[in-house]
């Protein structure tokens, strides 16, 4: 789903192959595998903390989430932390409060459902190949602790796709994937073969592991308005979200047929009810017209803010929609 200061927006994209959504399956005999099912719009984007982000925080939340017979969460543990406490309560919070599911069936009192939450500072980088990694691939005990993620290298080529030397520019939150990633490709990456000597970038994508819905969150290193008015801690950038309202559009990959991970990037003004206007600018395109179109309509009829107020007055912000 990343900064020196206050975040703008803590963006968020789901993460299995080339797919939206990795649904979480149960983990309880009285639900057969597959059949526990998101209600729609609740499992919105999780806040990243401003302090985390002026702290450099960064990891992967595991979560089992027990689920009684309504689809409400009752109760939520940290399997593995993120390595900071204040990430991990954050997850914990917020799908506690606002992610629903729908209703078990009749005589299944409760069921678990496994999610990872990934929080990034800084926006993945752009890749030249990207490459997804099979079950037999990941490290040992790697898919039992259900690791999921993806990592961006940094290659030098010699001639021919021979690789000379690498480094991890961007990881997954797991280090056992990243050190493994670069193991995998530390001779010739084949899909590389044409190109010539020079530093190529590539994406080594670990699945979600079956069972697991993973979300992860991003945050960008912007000067954040927000630091000029301590009432709005909080907030991103300035402005407070209504975390129930900034839920993710729907993108037909499938349709379209993009590679990779695309980010639309708006900057939009809030009126006085906290609802974006039409007076937004398109900042950074996805390269696709129809993916910018379906984000920008999406946050001005989805997404809403709390009203401006005299301790807290910022209006305008940028925001990035990831869609992968």
């Amino acid at each position: 789903m990343r900064r020196r200061a206050f975040q703008y927006l803590a963006v968020i994209a789901l993460l299995p192959l080339w797919a939206s959504v990795a649904r979480a399956e149960a983990n309880d005999q009285c639900l057969p595998p597959g059949k526990l099912k998101v209600l729609d719009n609740t499992h919105s984007m999780i806040p990243y903390p401003p302090f985390s982000v002026q702290l450099d925080e960064q990891g992967t939340t595991s979560l089992r989430v027990t689920i009684e017979n309504d689809g409400l969460p009752i109760d939520a543990t940290v399997r593995r932390s993120s390595g900071s406490d204040r990430l991990d309560v954050a997850a914990v919070n917020h799908i506690k409060t606002y992610w629903k599911w729908e209703a078990l069936p009749q005589g299944c009192a409760k069921t678990d459902a496994s999610i990872n939450i990934a929080w990034h500072i800084g926006m993945p980088p752009k890749f030249a190949v990207g490459l997804a990694m099979l079950p037999s691939f990941f490290p040992p005990g790697a898919l039992d602790r259900m690791e999921a993620g993806d990592t961006y290298l940094e290659l030098k080529l010699d001639q021919g796709g021979t690789v000379n030397s690498g480094k991890v520019i961007y990881g997954s939150g797991f280090p056992d994937l990243d050190e493994k990633a670069l193991t995998l490709v530390n001779k010739k990456v084949q899909d590389l073969a044409d190109q010539p000597a020079g530093i190529e970038t590539v994406l080594i994508r670990w699945p979600v592991p079956l069972g697991v819905e993973a979300m992860s969150i991003y945050a960008d290193r912007f000067v954040s308005q927000a630091s000029k008015y301590p009432k709005c801690i909080g907030s991103a950038g300035g402005i407070v979200p209504i975390p129930t309202t900034h839920t993710v559009p729907n993108h037909p990959r499938e349709t379209i047929g993009w590679k990779g991970i695309k980010a639309t990037i708006l900057q939009i003004t809030i009126d006085d009810a906290g609802v974006p206007n039409k007076e937004f600018s398109l900042i950074q395109s996805s390269g696709y017209p129809f993916l910018d179109r379906l984000a920008e309509e999406h946050v001005l009829s989805k997404w809403r803010y709390a009203p401006p107020t005299s301790e807290c007055p910022v209006r305008t912000v940028k925001i990035s929609i990831l869609i992968d």
